[in-house]
């Protein structure tokens, strides 16, 4: 089994698609860089809308003033 790489910071992701993203994620074992996955399609959620971003900042439990968006 392989260690998953750990990191000072947490890394979500926040996407639109939910099988192109299960492949990517898969392929280039991403799982190993992002400590969560949101997709907006299963969120009912999408960007710009403050709450997909709430949701994230929720799971990952940090405060605006503690992310960096890119």
């Amino acid at each position: 089994m392989e260690k998953r790489l750990r990191f000072p910071h947490q890394f979500l992701s926040i996407t639109k698609g939910k099988e192109l993203n299960d492949y990517r994620v898969k392929k280039f074992k991403l799982h190993d860089f992002f400590d969560a996955f949101v997709s907006s399609c299963e969120v009912k959620m999408r960007k710009p809308d403050p709450g997909i971003w709430k949701l994230a900042m929720g799971i990952a439990q940090v405060q605006p003033n503690q992310c960096v968006y890119f």
